[in-house]
């Protein structure tokens, strides 16, 4: 029953959306889709997620835990979070739905504003995107969505915006730091031939743990104190990685090659950074692929994902061609959607709300 809730939300909340791009039925069916996956997302169980639990224990102990070396290190905005929801009169649960709130109101919003198929960029939020990841990262999914949001003001060069918004995403994960350089790549204009080189180097980080390993001990520096002790140990890296070459690994590889190939055809500079932000993502991916979970730094610009293979798709194909390519990618994402509730990612089911 719990697989069959999540995959009729998934048929659901895409196929509402299949009207005229931007028209008022079709607005009307995005923000019905997107008030139901916040519905699901935001009302789980405390079971319902590989963290959830900790953030319900972790919401009492910024309450009323004083003096904890933990809670100290804890981003100051998520620690305001809390405290305004409990002061508020609200409890954990109410917490999670309104980071759930947070979260998807700003992917929604991003999501409208760049995607030439919402259908298409919502099967790839499920599918190959953080969907999955935001049921148990709260802290980071704000962040990340933040990041996500900011495109607009890189796009723009509106630095003070900019800015604003990732110190705002840092006060809830300090990792959104590693997206601030990404203000000025519009100004060194990177070939697609470029990003093809970096994608290839990349790939050897895939095959050799100890070279990920190796690199990460060059960068302790930029590691913030909290995480360095997993990785100064090569015991640990690579523990919470991905093992093997698996069918998402390649589809994602073959992605990157897709997106490099469309990026002369971009005609938008708004949709080409878009474009390359998720390149970069990948290339980052494939480097971090065995450190842990110092990997979630790429989620920054994984997460483009959800615009880059629509965009991608509109300039490289025909009108007639387009909806067969979307169709057979819309499969694709709703195959790796399936298979990620059946291997229990992020805990995800067995499912329950916090009315069960």
């Amino acid at each position: 029953m719990d697989l069959l809730l999540h995959l009729t939300l998934f048929v659901v909340t895409t196929t509402l959306l299949l009207f005229k791009r931007k028209s008022a039925p079709q607005l009307v069916g995005y923000f019905i889709a997107i008030t139901l996956i916040i519905v699901v997302v935001g009302l789980r169980g405390k079971s319902v997620g590989t963290d959830t639990h900790n953030y319900y224990r972790m919401f009492w102990d910024i309450i009323f835990v004083q003096g904890s070396a933990y809670l100290d290190k804890l981003e100051p905005l998520y620690k305001l979070l809390n405290k305004s929801v409990f002061w508020c009169g609200g409890s954990p649960e109410t917490l999670i739905f309104v980071s759930t709130l947070i979260t998807y109101g700003f992917m929604a919003s991003t999501i409208y504003r760049y995607s030439p198929s919402l259908p298409l960029s919502l099967a790839t939020l499920y599918g190959v995107g953080p969907f999955f990841f935001l049921y148990s990262g709260i802290r980071q999914g704000i962040a990340i969505v933040l990041v996500f949001y900011s495109i607009k003001f890189v796009a723009q060069q509106k630095i003070i915006k900019f800015i604003t918004t990732i110190i705002i995403a840092v006060g809830f994960h300090y990792s959104a730091i590693v997206f601030l350089p990404v203000y000025f790549l519009p100004k060194i204009h990177l070939k697609p031939i470029v990003l093809g080189i970096m994608w290839l180097i990349s790939l050897i980080f895939i095959f050799d743990r100890n070279i990920a390993f190796l690199m990460l001990q060059e960068m302790l520096f930029f590691i913030p104190k909290t995480y360095i002790w997993a990785m100064s140990n090569p015991d640990l890296v690579g523990t919470e990685g991905n093992t093997g070459l698996g069918i998402r690994l390649i589809f994602t590889q073959l992605i990157c090659l897709f997106l490099c190939c469309s990026y002369n055809k971009i005609e938008t500079n708004e949709h080409k950074l878009i474009l390359l932000f998720c390149t970069l993502g990948i290339i980052f991916s494939n480097i971090f692929f065995h450190a842990g979970f110092v990997n979630r730094i790429a989620f920054y610009f994984d997460v483009f994902l959800i615009l880059s293979l629509p965009i991608a798709v509109h300039y490289m194909f025909k009108r007639a061609n387009r909806a067969i390519v979307t169709f057979s990618l819309y499969c694709c994402c709703a195959l790796f959607f399936a298979r990620s509730l059946t291997t229990g990612l992020y805990d995800v089911l067995p499912y329950h709300t916090i009315f069960k």
